[in-house]
């Protein structure tokens, strides 16, 4: 009687779960139940199922906003689908102008993909005169590349008598650095008095470096000649 006793013991010490679920076996195999939150082994011919621990991973529901684990407390254990939290990271649709993340929807955990709001920055187009962003529609939101306003600074060509600017009428939103218009050429007053020498000279080089630079450009006073 008494090692009847101690044999029932041991047996709920090591989580056999009752003689309904007795099997007689050979091996560890012939003891499989299906229930992913056991443990199956066989014992001295019979099969024993212990319980996984709490947070032991379990079968997989397909749902990538749910955490699947043994919750260790039934018998036998169980495997539970928790939800994730909301804004828990998941797939990527492939879209940078949509939020990917977890969602609480109809009771149903799901992965959603929220369009990014007007103006969220997206990938360069490499054209230093558009504005990349996100377009903030709510169905199929998209990164468009807006060309900037007229006259927008742009890099510097390295030339002195150029501006450098975007310029969107010029069949695109690329830079220019070029402005067409009429010369404006500055006429000296007449000097009653025979200048000197170095004078004459003086407003020679004025004068020819003045009208060379009008054929390029907009009264933008440049270098001299030396």
């Amino acid at each position: 009687m008494r090692q009847m006793a101690l044999l029932v013991v041991a047996m709920l010490t090591i989580g056999w779960t009752g003689p309904a679920r007795a099997q007689i076996c050979g091996s560890d195999a012939v003891c499989a139940d299906a229930i992913s939150c056991t443990d199956d082994r066989c014992i001295g011919g019979s099969c024993v199922h212990f319980p996984k621990a709490f947070a032991a991973p379990c079968s997989d529901d397909a749902k990538e906003c749910t955490y699947d684990f043994c919750d260790g407390t039934s018998s036998p254990s169980s495997c539970v689908h928790v939800p994730k939290a909301i804004g828990a990271a998941c797939g990527d649709d492939g879209n940078e102008c949509t939020s990917d993340f977890c969602d609480i929807q109809l009771g149903s955990p799901q992965c959603t993909h929220r369009s990014k709001a007007l103006g969220v920055t997206c990938s360069d187009d490499g054209k230093e005169c558009t504005t990349d962003a996100c377009d903030g529609q709510m169905v199929s939101p998209q990164c468009v590349h807006q060309g900037k306003v007229f006259s927008t600074p742009c890099s510097d060509d390295g030339n002195q008598c150029t501006v450098d600017i975007c310029d969107k009428h010029s069949g695109g939103p690329a830079p220019t650095t070029a402005i067409s218009a009429p010369p404006t050429f500055v006429m000296a007053p007449p000097t009653p008095m025979r200048a000197s020498t170095s004078t004459m000279a003086t407003a020679s080089r004025v004068t020819t470096e003045h009208c060379a630079r009008q054929q390029t450009t907009v009264s933008v006073a440049c270098a001299l000649d030396a």
